[in-house]
């Protein structure tokens, strides 16, 4: 994999991630309902696109660079939100996909997400979005993350300064 390298991906992409984004939203609404933890008002489909984003550069990524990696990636639309790691490889390494938005210098990730047994990673697969066609690979360790910044917005997460 590469890290720290531009990449250029399809941009046709987001379009694909607009709709994928909306859907888990209407999907997800009891879940991310205003009044709840995880509630992200006008920001939802802003971080929901975004976050889609990153997933489908990664499996583009596998599928054009790495076909015989046989990485094997969380749906992008399931009935809720699963707790699950993003990706996993053959051996058994498994990964957590983190968004950086384009204009946006830091990655973050979420408290209770980092924590949570079920969803427990080996590394975060960082896709730091340059702008509608290019981006950077950055790979970071789970235990590496405890040692970020720690903030506080609608919920508590861990934050770096990537750019």
């Amino acid at each position: 994999m590469i890290t720290n390298q531009i990449l250029k991906y399809p941009e046709k992409l987001w379009k694909v991630a607009e709709h994928i984004a909306k859907a888990r939203t209407l999907m997800s609404e009891n879940i991310y309902a205003e009044g709840t933890e995880k509630y992200r008002g006008e920001q939802e489909k802003e971080i929901s696109i975004t976050g889609v984003m990153g997933e489908l550069i990664c499996q583009w990524y596998c599928d054009e660079k790495h076909k015989d990696a046989n990485v094997k990636f969380a749906s992008l639309l399931d009935i809720s939100p699963l707790p699950e790691p993003d990706a996993i490889t053959p051996d058994g390494v498994t990964m957590d996909i983190k968004t950086v938005p384009i204009d946006k210098k830091y990655c973050n990730i979420n408290f209770k997400s980092h924590d949570n047994p079920d969803k427990k990673v080996d590394w975060y697969w960082c896709v730091n979005l340059l702008s509608d066609e290019l981006c950077i690979f950055k790979l970071f360790k789970h235990q590496e993350i405890y040692l970020w910044e720690q903030k506080l917005g609608y919920t508590e997460y861990y934050s770096k300064r990537i750019q």
